[in-house]
């Protein structure tokens, strides 16, 4: 929600895109769960639907200075912990297959559409991506070795970085937008393979100049 898009038109490929990203960084990557399904913010409305504890003491501290406490509120709709800590999604009953009593905290109401038991059966579906690179992470082990060199470091909507290993070297980019963006690599990009995609297919590299990105659109090539 607070990286990607999480309205209906842009959550799947969003939800791609960032997996894309933390998935081809060099290291460990840490995924809290709910994240390959796309799982998105609650946001409460109240505090007295908050668990966590920061949330709670922020709030009793504008209460007693007189701060502006709807305007916080709406913050922690947005960066509030809690949003990430919501039962997770596993089926569309009640309780999305998390209980059969009431939970802690409540169920986010998009379990029907967002869960497990949905996107096991979608082959085009956020938890089946993941598990795709996954996959590929682990047949390319330069993607976690390899070393790391931003491109176009100055585009303001695209993030772009090359993956150099002993091996093979890999270009990611990722348009962190809702918006068409315009990248321009500064190499030959014709010969390269896409190994990743999270449209139903890439856009057409050009020998030179810039490539043509749409809105939260992340490619990962393998250079010839």
């Amino acid at each position: 929600s607070r990286f990607g898009s999480d309205t209906p038109e842009w959550r799947d490929l969003s939800a791609k895109m960032l997996t894309m990203f933390l998935l081809t960084m060099r290291g460990t990557p840490y995924w809290l769960a709910g994240d390959e399904l796309g799982m998105t913010n609650i946001r409460f409305t109240r505090i007295e639907e908050y668990d966590d504890i920061d949330t709670r003491n922020h709030y009793r501290k504008l209460l007693r200075e007189g701060g502006d406490t709807e305007q916080f509120l709406r913050e922690q709709q947005e960066i509030g912990r809690d949003n990430a800590r919501t039962p997770y999604q596993w089926d569309g009953t009640l309780y999305a297959g998390f209980s059969t009593a009431k939970p802690w905290l409540r169920v986010n109401p998009n379990h029907t559409e967002v869960n497990a038991a949905r996107e096991l059966c979608d082959p085009d579906s956020v938890l089946n991506f993941f598990r795709r690179v996954v996959t590929l992470r682990k047949e390319h082990p330069d993607l976690v070795y390899g070393s790391f060199r931003l491109v176009d470091a100055d585009n303001p909507q695209v993030f772009a970085y090359l993956r150099e290993g002993t091996g093979r070297n890999y270009l990611t980019v990722l348009n962190f937008s809702p918006k068409a963006a315009r990248f321009d690599p500064k190499t030959d990009l014709t010969e390269a393979m896409p190994l990743l995609h999270n449209y139903p297919a890439p856009p057409i590299a050009e020998k030179e100049g810039p490539i043509e990105l749409r809105p939260y659109e992340g490619i990962l090539y393998r250079l010839a």
